[in-house]
């Protein structure tokens, strides 16, 4: 849990500083972090991977952000509705920002 937290919060600060590769490669991180979990519903890696997406989209990577908003849309589709939206703290005003 430590891993996923401390990536997320890099992730971010690299993020809103427009430092998209450190961003991209934090992010990377907790997507690795947060596919250890088993019991989680979906939401926090889906908020992960729209982050990629922003980052693609900044960096004009269309092709690759296209790519990426198609797994998100897998991922929404399998999303359970049961469970804690957002068990990873701060990633509500993470995703408001988005």
């Amino acid at each position: 849990m430590e891993k996923l937290r401390l990536s997320i919060i890099q992730a971010k600060l690299c993020h809103v500083n427009s430092d998209w590769e450190g961003a991209f490669r934090h992010w990377t991180d907790a997507i690795v972090a947060v596919s250890r979990f088993t019991m989680t519903n979906g939401y926090t890696t889906r908020i992960i991977l729209l982050s990629i997406c922003d980052i693609l989209r900044c960096q004009g990577k269309q092709e690759l952000e296209l790519k990426s908003r198609n797994q998100f849309t897998a991922l929404e589709k399998l999303a359970r509705s049961a469970g804690v939206m957002y068990w990873v703290a701060g990633l509500r005003h993470w995703l408001n920002y988005l």
